[in-house]
């Protein structure tokens, strides 16, 4: 696979992204339900990937609606429209595109939707916003789930290693030209760009080891604290600290983690 993404686009990384789609489902379906999806007939998946919420955007607007998949990588609009088409999922159809550029993306689609997708678009936000509404009939929603912080991230009992982790987060999205608090631009960006503001909400919190965001966590730890060393985000010594400090905090009962701040926001083009 290619690499489009400073993340990465390779079969680990997709994997991964299995993953986390998982740790995030019930408040990404409880978002689609606030925003009315159930009754849109063509959405429109911005930053798809490949396609986790695009197969299960689909199933919600059923086979008389349509969902079309965006991205800007290859690799994962043929990973998706493979899995599609082994699936029997007619109702998705993929477009290459990149938001940052202008008028890369026009139609009148009923709801859009992204996930962890404007953060990487920092430098040409106001672009991809306007590309969202140009996509968008009058009256369209457009349902986002975007960092608010990542500065919450933290643990107990506490860690030094883990926090050095977490800062490693922030400075890595900004060294690639990211942004850990979008969600804070976000609301007057869209109303500046046409757009009503019609709900905002924060998901997010405290999870104990069983649970499913705690999972997600540990395997951003396995996947990318080597990366960070190699980056110089953190140190041999810390990453070695943060793989014996995260098993060790895995198999005490009464350990949490404080997850990313996610804002929800629900808009309608004007």
């Amino acid at each position: 696979m290619s690499s489009d993404y400073f993340i990465g686009v390779n079969e680990e990384e997709v994997d991964r992204l299995r993953t986390q789609h998982e740790a995030w489902r019930p408040e990404t379906e409880l978002l689609w339900k606030n925003a009315g999806f159930t009754s849109c007939r063509s959405i429109l998946d911005l930053g798809c990937g490949p396609g986790f919420t695009s197969l299960d955007l689909a199933r919600i607007v059923g086979s008389s609606g349509e969902i079309c998949a965006v991205d800007k990588a290859d690799s994962y609009l043929g990973l998706l429209a493979d899995r599609a088409r082994a699936g029997g999922v007619t109702n998705v159809r993929t477009k290459k595109a990149d938001l940052a550029q202008r008028h890369s993306l026009t139609g009148s689609f009923d709801g859009a939707f992204c996930r962890w997708f404007l953060a990487f678009l920092t430098d040409n936000m106001d672009v991809a916003i306007e590309n969202v509404r140009q996509s968008l009939r009058p009256g369209g929603v457009f349902a986002a789930m975007e960092y608010l912080t990542l500065r919450s991230v933290t643990c107990a009992p506490p860690s030094e290693a883990f926090d050095a982790n977490s800062r490693a987060w922030i400075e890595f999205y900004s060294r690639h030209g990211g942004d850990t608090t979008v969600g804070q631009s976000l609301p007057r960006r869209l109303a500046s760009s046409g757009f009503r503001v019609r709900s905002a909400r924060c998901v997010g919190g405290m999870a104990a080891p069983q649970h499913r965001w705690w999972a997600w966590w540990g395997r951003l730890i396995r996947d990318f604290g080597p990366k960070f060393v190699e980056e110089g985000l953190l140190q041999p010594q810390q990453l070695d600290a943060l793989q014996r400090d995260w098993a060790d905090l895995s198999g005490q009962p009464h350990a949490f983690i404080y997850t990313p701040i996610l804002l929800q926001l629900i808009a309608e083009r004007v």
